[in-house]
């Protein structure tokens, strides 16, 4: 065999022979790919076999630019199990035996770069590339050059890039997103670098042609059923019923790419090929969200079988998208097959969608943008003092948009420059001016209202008939002028006397020591006396009432005393004395001026009356009505039952319940007295007995009797303390009682009969099928005799209302029945159940059920085993997913989940418990069959 041959470039075989025969194990004469290559060569007779291996080996390299230093480049050496001898930037720079080296260019511009390295087989390689160090300036920044106001921010907004490099940070908040806010003090002019894709090379890459334009080592499938599968859509929970419907593509309403990851390594997710322009800087990127919360996809970008930039992590929690990329320099190639491949090697979990994939060329482009500062200033007037109640006039300089003056209270008009402000007190105005650029400033002008004195001239007055009125003025003035003086004892004091013969009117101005004045007038009105009579004295008799009446009207009416009165205070009142009164009226006229009269008011008193009360008697019974005589004229009504009707004292001997009334008339004044009295008959009582009744054999019963005094009760049988309202009885059979009732006031009385039937008691027997050990873990009771059936202890039976329940108590029990016959009687009988601990247990779960509703194995319990301390019983589908868990032994799973109903299939159940036998740990499979 030859040595290797390492080329650079397809290797060219030549045979110069033409002696011999040659047996290549190719067919061109132009070598392109590494192998072993042979060749048997014969001639005169003989033949011989040789061979070599060619070696394609080449130097190759890729670069980056610093996207805040477009000149700072950064140098990989992209040789494969090669050393760097040697760089040269093509700037009077070389980086010897350094891998990934750094330079700076000066200018812009198109650099021929050299690198030298020993290859794996220790041969020489060199690559030269022209490498174009650019940054181009276009519109990045989407926000204007504007103004802002001192001390204020604004945000920047650049286009979407992959990367962004702000300067100056000094005022930014950050310098590497797409909308920092600055917030400069003086003008200042912010520069922009970003990395800026272009055209996308990707077909279809947000998927919404569907599955097309792309190779997958995944299969294809319209509902996950296993791992390894993928799907195109938008709605992860109808592809699978685990994941979220609501996790939408990351546009928010296409396609995307759903995957539930294969567990084994290196397996292509997504693949597609491109043709790229050598010695180009490209972006690979793609967004990604988790669709299960359980071990998040391990993702990795791959170009040419080359694992590029670093792993991919699919975020949480679920339905969060984040875009992940890389750049990747062409070097030589023209093409690339640019893949995403899955590194997750976990089963569970590891579900994730991808969108919006992208593969374009990346450039480095500037921009820039000048904010300018304005600072306004706005000057309003001097501070100035005025007397209450005079304008001043409020002017603002500057130059502003708009104004507002604060407050507004006492301005003409707050929004414009030169309001006229009328304060009612010492105010301080605030004037806003605001810029065309909303840019703001402000000043204040003190407006100081020195007060007007306090003045007070008094309230407007009445005067009742001609005379003089003392005029005062109060408050602090220092000095008083009162108009007009006619009639005033002295006009420049306070205080001085008004003469007046007529309705005048008085105003008094007060001065302060600083020269402001106040003023204040006084109103008084000269109003004529009213004249008024009242009706003449007269008399009543007690009790009686008497209407008062004024001649002429006036405006308003007092009377007194108030004893007796229905009103004091108006014109006609009702007068109604308990004795001989004198009433007094003051009536006054609008303006308050009084006038007076009065009446007298003699009362006669009634004649006496001294009735009998209100009285109850038996019927016949006599009553005298009136215990007293008095003189005068006596009328009773009605007469019936009266001995005498016109009499002061008659005998009252009604037949039924009657009211009396008496008139009696004084013979000398006429006055008249009124009265009645109820005399009631007493009525025959309600006499009653609880009635007939009914007991069970060898039971008691009370009989009761009421509406009497006195009782004797009568029977065949003998009767205790029968001379009782209430007696308790218990016949030995049906039997009738009679209760004689007598009351003692009116000697009323009653014979009643009561009949008291006697019920047979049921006879309840009971019976066991057998005792309950290891084998046998229930018994069931039974018991006859009786129509409805009470069991005690209740707490190890399935039912203890029922004649046959299922016992499974954990030791030897006696269990007592309660039968109850037709008539509501009952008796009891016990048995007992003998609990061992004999036997091999067998604790049999059924391998299917059918939960069609038919009865029969609708539901999967453990109620069969007896007794027993439930710890778990769990059912898990297919996916581990638990559906069901107990720890009652009587429920039982039906089938359903979140109350659907599961599909036919193998479910896992899992049990826990403490039985009398011994404990149980046990896993199997049941079948649910629809």
């Amino acid at each position: 065999m030859a040595d290797a041959i390492c080329v650079t470039r397809p290797l060219n075989i030549m045979n110069n022979s033409s002696a011999a025969s040659y047996y290549w194990n190719f067919c061109v004469s132009n070598i392109n790919l590494a192998g072993l290559y042979h060749v048997e060569t014969s001639g005169y007779g003989c033949s011989n076999i040789d061979s070599f291996r060619v070696i394609f080996s080449s130097a190759d390299f890729s670069y980056e630019q610093d996207v805040c230093d477009p000149l700072r480049i950064t140098f990989k050496n992209e040789s494969p199990n090669s050393t760097v001898v040697d760089w040269n930037f093509d700037n009077g720079q070389h980086a010897p035996g350094n891998a990934n080296p750094v330079t700076t260019y000066t200018t812009f511009g198109n650099y021929n770069v050299t690198l030298t390295i020993i290859n794996s087989n220790g041969f020489n390689e060199s690559m030269t590339k022209t490498i174009a160090v650019q940054a181009q300036a276009e519109d990045i920044i989407l926000t204007r050059d504007t103004t802002i106001c001192k001390g204020s921010s604004i945000q920047l907004n650049a286009i979407t890039a992959l990367n962004y490099c702000w300067t100056p940070l000094a005022t930014l908040s950050a310098s590497n997103i797409a909308n920092p806010v600055a917030s400069p003090l003086v003008a200042t002019t912010y520069y922009l670098n970003s990395l800026v894709t272009g055209s996308d090379l990707i077909v279809n890459g947000n998927f919404s042609a569907g599955n097309t334009g792309f190779t997958t080592g995944y299969t294809y499938a319209a509902t996950n059923t296993t791992e390894g599968e993928y799907f195109i859509g938008g709605n992860p929970g109808a592809w699978n019923p685990n994941f979220q419907s609501t996790c939408p593509d990351h546009s928010g309403t296409g396609n995307m790419m759903m995957v539930n990851g294969n567990p084994i390594s290196d397996i292509n997710v997504w693949s597609q090929k491109v043709t790229v322009t050598p010695n180009t800087n490209y972006a690979f990127s793609t967004w990604i969200q988790s669709l299960f919360s359980d071990n998040p996809a391990q993702l990795m970008f791959s170009i040419n079988g080359i694992p590029v930039g670093n792993m991919i992590t699919a975020s949480l929690p679920i339905c969060n998208w984040s875009q992940f990329y890389t750049t990747w320099n062409s070097g030589n190639n023209t093409t690339a097959v640019i893949s995403i491949i899955n590194k997750n090697t976990i089963v569970w979990g590891n579900d994730f969608a991808l969108d919006d994939i992208s593969f374009a060329p990346v450039f480095i482009k500037r921009d820039s943008v000048t904010i300018n500062i304005e600072d306004p200033v706005i000057k309003a007037r001097l501070d100035t003092t005025v007397c209450e109640g005079i304008d001043v006039q409020l002017n603002a300089r500057g130059n502003f948009a708009s104004y507002k003056w604060l407050p507004a209270t006492g301005l003409s008009n707050n929004t414009i420059a030169n309001p006229v402000a009328s304060p009612l007190a010492t105010t301080v105005y605030i004037v806003n001016g605001v810029t065309i650029n909303g840019c703001k400033a402000s000043d204040t002008t003190n407006i100081t209202i020195m007060p007007k004195p306090l003045l007070k001239a008094g309230n407007d007055t009445v005067l009742c008939g001609s005379g003089s009125v003392q005029l005062n003025a109060t408050g602090n003035a220092g000095s008083y002028s009162w108009s007009p003086s006619a009639g005033l004892s002295d006009s420049s004091i306070a205080n001085p006397v008004a003469n007046l013969t007529r309705n005048s009117q008085y105003i008094v101005r007060g001065e302060s020591l600083q020269g402001c004045n106040a003023y204040d007038t006084i109103n008084i009105r000269v109003s004529t006396i009213p004249v008024v009579e009242v009706n003449n004295d007269t008399t009543i008799c007690e009790g009686n009432s008497v209407q008062l009446n004024v001649f002429p009207a006036t405006a308003s009416y007092t009377w007194s005393p108030a004893s007796g009165l229905s009103d004091t205070k108006i014109a006609s009142p009702v007068a109604t004395p308990l004795a001989t009164t004198q009433y007094i009226l003051a009536a006054g006229n609008p303006d308050g001026c009084i006038g007076r009269d009065s009446v007298w008011i003699n009362v006669s008193s009634k004649p006496l009356l001294s009735l009998v009360g209100d009285t109850t008697v038996c019927r016949t019974a006599a009553v005298q009505l009136n215990r007293a005589d008095s003189s005068g004229y006596y009328s009773w009504s009605p007469s019936t039952g009266l001995s005498n009707s016109s009499t002061a004292n008659p005998i009252a001997t009604p037949l039924e319940t009657t009211k009396y009334s008496v008139v009696v008339t004084d013979a000398a004044s006429g006055c008249k007295s009124e009265g009645d009295v109820d005399i009631v008959i007493r009525q025959r009582p309600a006499f009653n007995t609880s009635g007939d009744t009914e007991i069970c054999y060898g039971k008691t019963t009370r009989l009761q009797a009421s509406g009497g005094d006195i009782y004797q009760w009568t029977s065949l049988v003998m009767i205790n303390e029968p001379e009782l309202n209430e007696i308790v009885v218990n016949p030995g059979v049906t039997t009738l009682y009679t209760v004689h009732i007598a009351e003692r006031i009116c000697n009323y009385d009653t014979l009643i009969e009561l009949n008291v039937t006697v019920h047979p008691s049921p006879l309840i027997t009971t019976q066991k099928s057998n005792d309950i050990n290891c084998v046998t873990t229930t018994a069931q009771l039974s018991a006859t005799g009786g129509d409805r059936y009470i069991w005690s202890p209740s707490v190890n039976l399935d039912n203890a209302n029922v004649h046959n329940p299922v016992a499974s108590p954990d030791s030897t029990t006696i269990f007592t029945v309660k039968g109850t016959n037709e008539y509501g009687c009952s008796a009891e009988d016990s048995i007992a159940v003998t609990v061992t601990k004999e036997g091999n247990p067998l604790y049999l779960v059924p391998n299917a059920f059918t939960p069609n509703n038919d009865g029969i194995n609708d539901c999967l319990s453990l109620k069969k085993w007896g007794y027993m301390q439930l710890d778990e019983f769990s059912i898990y589908n297919r996916w581990g997913e638990k559906i069901f868990s107990t720890k009652n032994r009587m429920d039982c799973w039906d089938g359903t989940y979140k109350g659907i109903k599961q599909s036919s299939g193998t479910f896992v159940y899992v049990i826990r418990a403490k039985t009398l036998c011994g404990n149980i740990n046990r896993k199997g499979l049941v079948t649910l069959i629809r």
